[in-house]
């Protein structure tokens, strides 16, 4: 799956805009050696969480899992970022995708390199 690719990547930013609904989420991931940036917008918000069970500051954001499901019914994408460990994460619900500027699809593999 392409959101396989975030695994272990850094989030470097999350930016809520609560006015359009719309959630941007910056990852770095190094892929062979080189960084590769990822922006995501998620676009048409009616859910968010955020939850931290994990004791003290940290130094960065690593994505250790990243879930994306399209809910046909619903028409729209669940997802579930899990931060460190399962006690820690980001999860909602959207209308649409974007990863660098390519929207995702019903129809979209969630495999290749959108870029």
């Amino acid at each position: 799956m392409f959101t396989d690719r975030l695994w272990g990547g850094t989030l470097e930013a999350l930016s809520l805009d609560v006015c359009t609904q719309t959630l941007s989420l910056s990852v770095c991931v190094r892929e062979r050696g080189e960084p590769s940036r990822y922006e995501m917008r998620l676009s048409g918000l009616s859910q968010f969480h955020f939850f931290n069970a994990i004791e003290g500051r940290w130094n960065y954001a690593e994505i250790t899992e990243f879930r994306l499901e399209k809910d046909g019914n619903a028409g729209q994408w669940a997802f579930d970022i899990m931060l460190w460990s399962e006690d820690a994460g980001l999860s909602g619900r959207c209308e649409s995708i974007t990863v660098n500027g390519v929207g995702l699809t019903d129809d979209f593999p969630l495999s290749g390199n959108p870029s």
